[in-house]
């Protein structure tokens, strides 16, 4: 699933940005346990979650 498609997925659950936060990097710690991969994706996360509520 791409970055989008997850952010839409968290969104419709609940629209709240923090919840699409914590719901996203709960979802990439259960891939995997590297805290420095984890930060990683959640930076992109952000980014994207950024520009989507700002459109």
């Amino acid at each position: 699933m791409d970055l989008q498609a997850r952010i839409e997925l968290w969104k419709s659950i609940d629209p709240d940005p923090e919840f699409c936060r914590k719901a996203e990097r709960e979802m990439l710690l259960l891939s995997c346990q590297d805290e420095d991969w984890v930060y990683a994706r959640m930076r992109d996360f952000e980014q994207a979650l950024a520009l989507e509520t700002t459109n």
